[in-house]
């Protein structure tokens, strides 16, 4: 096209324009007017702009159309509080960008683009210059690609520029390009060298120092805008107290913690196959001839974790062994796997991933005098986790992990039975301890997440029957997280940490059958609630051969 006008007559107001693709071989007006022209916003996020003049005579209407983008054009009277936005491969580089041409004030030059829902687009076409920039009582940068060895804007011609006006400021900037910053990393946002009246240039009084900065999916820090030697204006990077870039994390990498612990969570699911296969090694009604006993256990449930934020997890987990009793002493050897699919839920929006875990261990009881009995397991393994969108940058990209590590656990219980004639009571308290190991990887940013320990105490109570083929049970129980805290760190800065610990109240209730007096097989039905920090439900069956 040969020229663009959004609108106007003898007043042009609140007129916009959107050019993202295509040539315009003179200009751009979002408001023409032979009064004023005000709040008219022109945004180039695409196409070029050749920015030739049409003199009076060659115009139909017998008046100039000078070449450009401008935010508001008037003949007579004043041009204010326009807006333009250059982002995107819009080449403006054969043009100079205007806020409005007579009594121009109020008028905002923006580089870069947030959209409506959050995400940032740079301005990376042209090779990000322009003739010349006037009129203007505020420069703004927003989005810009992070780069040592060009500017963000470069000022070509300059005769016609006019900056000393415009406040500049690079406040809440996200830098692309880059997924870190050092400590007094430097570029230059806008490269004046070729204006050379001094007086049309930035001063020193109009520059906005003070700014914060996100970069990838990770950190986001301060740094100040200034003129350099040569008046151009430049970005650097704050110093922390430490010496190293002053950053922090951004909010969303909590969900990277929250994830870790989901996984310690899922692992402990695997805690209630061992004191259920415990339990099935030492029913005497399951000892066989020999002592020697097979058994395996499934299940699965839905939970609820309090983290600060809060987790969901579904958890499948099962176990299959084999183990003797001889005399007052059971043992067993297992093998476990477990999986679980979660979902972060924070003020900043929600997440998803996975946990699995595939491992053995030893489990071993101890029958005592007077009915008291001590029983321990070691456990060992290693667990995959991940997720496909637990982190987004603002240009709309989503970032996950897959990540492996290693994990272990033990347990020691201490208990007595009291025999009610048929009917049984079983008083215990138990200490669970595991740990998996941290990760490490990239995703927007570097992540460096820590071990995390989980350290679980539980006093209960459980009370059955124990002779019959069918025998039902009951079990009450509290327990108490004392560790379940996940942390790290994204580019250096400290993540918010996500806690599972806390108390909870668990209820059990289940059966134990046997298809006849004489059967090797057992098979145990359960049910669990759980309230407090820890909330949800998971069932489970047991299967056990005795021979």
């Amino acid at each position: 096209v040969w020229g663009i006008v959004g609108g106007g007559c003898e007043t042009a107001d609140g007129n916009t324009v959107t050019l993202s693709d295509g040539e315009v071989m003179e200009h751009v007006f979002s408001g023409f007017a032979d009064a004023t022209a005000t709040n008219n916003t022109v945004t180039v996020t695409g196409g070029t702009v050749l920015g030739k003049t049409i003199s009076a005579e060659e115009s139909l209407l017998g008046v100039e159309f000078p070449g450009g983008v401008y935010g508001g054009y008037s003949d007579t009277g004043a041009t204010q509080n326009n807006a333009v936005t250059v982002y995107g491969a819009a080449d403006v580089s054969a043009i100079a960008l205007y806020g409005g041409n007579r009594e121009s004030t109020g008028n905002t030059l923006t580089i870069g683009y947030t959209s409506a829902d959050g995400t940032k687009t740079a301005w990376t076409g042209g090779g990000q210059s322009v003739k010349d920039i006037a009129n203007f009582d505020a420069v703004n940068f927003a989005v810009v690609p992070w780069n040592t060895s060009q500017a963000a804007i470069t000022v070509t011609d300059g005769a016609n520029s006019d900056l000393s006006s415009a406040k500049v400021s690079a406040d809440g900037v996200y830098f692309t390009n880059t997924f870190v910053l050092n400590n007094s990393d430097s570029m230059t946002l806008l490269d004046e060298s070729n204006i050379t009246d001094e007086s049309k240039k930035v001063t020193a009084a109009n520059i906005v120092g003070d700014s914060t900065f996100t970069v990838g999916t990770s950190a986001q820090g301060t740094g100040v805008v200034s003129l350099d030697e040569s008046g151009n204006v430049i970005y650097t990077v704050t110093k922390g107290a430490n010496g190293s870039p002053d950053l922090t994390a951004q909010e969303q990498t909590h969900n990277t913690v929250m994830g870790m612990a989901a996984s310690i969570a899922a692992i402990n699911a695997g805690n209630e196959f061992i004191g259920q296969g415990l339990a099935q090694l030492q029913d005497a009604s399951n000892i066989g001839a020999d002592g020697i006993s097979t058994f395996a256990a499934i299940g699965g449930g839905q939970h609820r974790y309090t983290t600060g934020s809060h987790i969901r997890t579904n958890t499948w987990n099962g176990m299959v062994g084999v183990g003797q009793k001889r005399d007052k002493f059971s043992w067993g050897i297992f093998a476990e796997h477990g999986t679980g699919n979660y979902r972060t839920f924070a003020d900043y929006g929600r997440g998803d991933g996975s946990s699995k875990y595939t491992g053995g261990g030893v489990m071993g009881k101890l029958d005592l005098p007077k009915n008291y009995y001590v029983e321990g397991s070691l456990r060992a393994g290693r667990t995959k986790d991940s997720s496909g969108n637990a982190l987004n940058d603002a240009l709309g990209n989503a970032y996950g992990f897959s990540e492996r590590a290693n994990y272990y656990g033990w347990h020691l219980g201490v208990g007595k039975t009291f025999d009610f004639g048929g009917k049984e009571l079983n008083v215990y308290g138990k200490y669970y301890h595991t740990h998996r190991n941290g990760m490490n990887f990239d995703a927007g940013g570097n992540y460096n997440l820590r071990g995390v320990n989980s350290d679980i105490a539980t006093l209960g109570a459980r009370y059955g029957q124990t002779n019959k083929r069918w025998n039902w049970y009951g079990d009450l129980a509290y327990e108490y997280e004392f560790e379940g805290v996940a942390k790290g760190t994204a580019d250096g800065a400290s993540i918010r940490s996500a806690d599972i610990g806390g108390g909870s109240v668990r209820l059990g209730l289940g059966v134990k059958m046997k298809p006849a007096e004489t059967s090797p097989w057992s098979v145990d039905l359960n049910l669990t609630g759980f309230t407090g920090k820890h909330r949800g439900v998971m069932g489970g069956a047991n299967l056990l051969y005795s021979f």
